[in-house]
């Protein structure tokens, strides 16, 4: 069986956002050109990625160790405004070198050409809707592609420049500023084969290669995943390829070509922890996520989650990677969640307990501020509010964060709950995400995989089931549907005895 696997995302650099899908035609294609008339021939071109949330949709459809064309080729070096505005305006003096150089202003208004590798302080813009554009200067010092991704983040984008006027008003927001900073100019000889303006790059280390390596293929490894690397343009490698789409109807597929199969199976004691080569599941990192799933769903069905029964491990809320930890004892059987105690040690609780709640909120000026919430909750309330309202619970990373923790807290003598889940549930994709929606009394014991539910009572919660469905009786007969959605791959089928829906 073929199935077609979309995406859907929004183009973030068009005066009228397009619906953009993205999808991957496999098996292997002689050559980038070959690649590319072949994504032409019924759809619009190879990829263009305009972001990180491209990239990362992108390097989901990649296997581990596979790669595919997108439509980055060398041309003539250029500049290109991070933004996508026009280059009316520039103030640049003197080369980097060879390779990728990114312009940062100087004190004195003029731009310096530098290694876009190299770390400066850089200028982000606000442009709020009927107002006029804010800058803000932000003193960490980063790449000028970790900056361009900070102000996308947290503003619109590094700020671009458009005439002298605007170049005096940049240059007196950074008067504070003792060194060069980044401004949003890029200059490479990079071009999509689309004609788009994004100045976006995700590049693996020590690449783009010289000459000869002329087009770019995109990487998923278990270290860099979504990486770029530049490769001769008569590699044979799968194509990338997108169109613009206003319906949920999926395109036709042309003749003589394959789109990637994923083959929807149900789960086995013998597939623990329920992944396979064929078959990935959602992750689910926030309500916003699970609500929009539950939409997915018929009432009063279920379908399958990512997430399922595996080594027991730790996790903070936000991702961060787990490099210290002050914990002491454990919460018995069960997800166990982290509590500071008043002398800054850790204890293990069982989550469902109620306890006050340190949050942090990641600032603009790169500074971290702590927040005590003084309303006893349980440690999944506790994360849903300060996402909510902050940015996350607290992760600490060093001792110096932990005493920095401790000092928020020392008017309290009690415990409350930082970051820190235990669980032995994993994603099947490896995701990181220490989000759970569990309904009243799960997960159970010896029950392995997941299934979020639609029900009135019950909207988006998730049990814990059997991998092996086959006793569950949805619904007769065979039908197949694509439920798409901004950001997520659904594939729903709906097959009778054997199968769940499944979001893969």
């Amino acid at each position: 069986m073929v199935i077609v696997q979309l995406l859907l995302l929004l183009s973030a650099f068009s005066a009228t956002a397009h619906l953009r899908t993205l999808f991957i035609i496999e098996p292997q294609i002689v050559s980038m050109a070959e690649a590319q008339v072949a994504c032409k021939k019924k759809y619009n071109d190879l990829a263009s990625v305009y972001n990180n949330e491209d990239n990362a949709n992108l390097a989901q459809f990649l296997k581990i160790k596979r790669k595919a064309w997108i439509g980055l080729y060398r041309h003539q070096s250029s500049d290109k405004w991070s933004n996508g505005d026009d280059v009316t305006f520039s103030n640049l003096t003197g080369v980097c070198g060879s390779g990728s150089c990114c312009a940062a202003m100087k004190a004195d208004g003029s731009w310096e050409s530098l290694n876009c590798i190299e770390k400066r302080h850089f200028m982000c813009y606000k442009q709020d809707v009927g107002k006029e554009t804010n800058y803000y200067i932000i003193s960490g010092n980063m790449s000028w592609y970790e900056a361009q991704s900070y102000c996308r983040k947290n503003y619109t984008d590094l700020v671009s420049i458009r005439d002298q006027n605007q170049n005096e008003a940049v240059k007196t927001e950074g008067l504070t500023s003792s060194v060069s900073i980044w401004i949003g100019l890029l200059r490479d000889e990079w071009k999509w084969t689309d004609g788009g303006r994004s100045a976006y790059r995700n590049w693996a280390t020590d690449q783009p290669r010289p000459s000869s390596s002329d087009c770019v293929v995109m990487m998923n490894t278990t270290s860099e995943c979504g990486k770029w690397y530049s490769v001769p343009c008569s590699n044979a490698e799968s194509a990338l390829c997108y169109f613009i789409n206003t319906t949920d109807v999926p395109p036709t597929v042309p003749d003589g070509l394959n789109i990637s199969e994923k083959k929807i199976v149900y789960m086995t004691e013998a597939q623990a922890p329920c992944i396979t080569n064929d078959t990935n599941h959602i992750i689910v990192y926030s309500d916003n996520d699970n609500a929009e799933l539950a939409l997915k769903i018929e009432s009063g069905k279920k379908a399958w989650l990512g997430l399922c029964r595996g080594q027991s491990s730790d996790k903070w809320s936000n991702g961060d990677d787990v490099t210290f930890s002050n914990l002491t004892g454990a919460c018995g059987s069960g997800s166990c969640c982290a509590a500071m105690k008043t002398d800054g040690s850790w204890e293990s609780l069982n989550c469902t307990e109620k306890r006050n709640s340190m949050c942090y909120k990641h600032d603009t000026d790169l500074i971290l501020n702590y927040h005590l919430i003084l309303d006893p909750m349980s440690w999944y309330e506790a994360q849903r509010y300060c996402r909510k309202s902050y940015t996350d619970l607290v992760s600490i990373r060093d001792q110096n964060q932990n005493e920095a923790v401790k000092t928020s807290a020392m008017t309290r003598n009690t415990s409350f709950w930082i970051g820190l889940l235990c669980d032995d549930w994993e994603w099947t994709d490896g995701g990181r995400s220490a989000y759970r929606n569990w309904a009243t009394g799960q997960p159970e014991v010896n029950l392995n995989c997941t299934v979020l539910t639609n029900s009135i009572d019950h909207d988006g919660k998730w049990y814990s089931v059997a991998c092996d469905p086959s006793y569950l009786n949805n619904t007769a007969g065979i039908r197949t549907h694509f439920h798409i959605a901004t950001g997520f791959c659904f594939i729903f089928f709906t097959l009778p005895s054997m199968f769940y829906n499944s979001i893969c």
